[in-house]
């Protein structure tokens, strides 16, 4: 009788450990999407003309090159206005910007360049840029998706910028597609989604904190533009990145 009380403990304790083994596998996976994430991004930096170093927004790492060059995506719009125009007028100005990281508590910055600008179906802005920079160490690269975003699909955000006290949220993506040109501060921008996602979200998270992962990809699926109304409440929406890349980017821009 002893002998079978001690086996039943044992298959019920295989059982419960390969229950649990499951769960955390799944839990373990988002984990490590989440850390990627965070270590894949780095805080935009310019320096003013006034001498400052002023953050500008977040870019996320897509892209490994040789010899440790790494490439980062945001959206255009975080460069602002004036900025935006002349890039995409083929004007890159001398400013300088840097990539910063915290690396146990502190804060290193490279210099960065911009190597490419990629316009989306806008008036003007509504785009991304690529920023190229080399690192002394090695970093996760989140992959550009190749296609669109699917109703339900599960979403990651990282808020470095606008959002630090709660920098991630989830969210997924609803079957709406806005009907016309989101407009958002004069800015048309087509293929908008809408989002649900658990925090109240604003333009300001569009402009510094762009980037939107798949959690079911694993890629960068798309980048915020803005909010647009869902059944009269205000939704975040976003266009997803490959309506605005339609090519790999190149390696450089001259």
């Amino acid at each position: 009788m002893r002998q079978n009380c001690i086996w039943l403990v044992i298959l019920v304790a295989i059982m419960f450990s390969m229950l649990t083994t499951s769960v955390s596998s799944d839990e373990i996976s988002d984990q490590q999407l989440e850390r990627d994430l965070q270590k894949a991004t780095a805080t935009v930096y310019i320096n003013t003309d006034e001498g400052d170093m002023e953050p500008i927004c977040s870019a996320v790492a897509f892209k490994r090159g040789a010899d440790n060059t790494y490439y980062f995506i945001t959206s255009s719009d975080c460069l602002g206005d004036d900025l935006v125009v002349s890039l995409f007028g083929d004007v890159i100005t001398e400013m300088d910007f840097y990539l910063a990281f915290n690396q146990a508590g502190k804060v290193k910055m490279f210099p960065a360049k911009i190597t490419q600008v990629i316009r989306s179906q806008q008036l003007y802005g509504g785009g991304v840029v690529i920023f190229q920079s080399v690192l002394y160490w090695n970093i996760p690269v989140i992959p550009l998706a190749t296609d669109s975003m699917k109703a339900g699909e599960k979403i990651i955000n990282y808020s470095l910028i606008s959002n630090p006290d709660q920098p991630i949220f989830n969210g997924w993506v609803t079957r709406m597609k806005v009907s016309k040109p989101l407009v958002v501060n004069g800015i048309e921008n087509f293929n908008a989604i809408v989002l649900c996602v658990n925090q109240n979200i604003d333009n300001k998270l569009a402009v510094s904190d762009p980037i939107i992962v798949s959690r079911d990809q694993r890629v960068i699926v798309a980048i915020f533009v803005g909010t647009a109304n869902y059944f009269g409440v205000k939704k975040p929406a976003a266009v997803p990145i490959n309506k605005i890349i339609t090519s790999a980017p190149t390696e450089d821009k001259q």
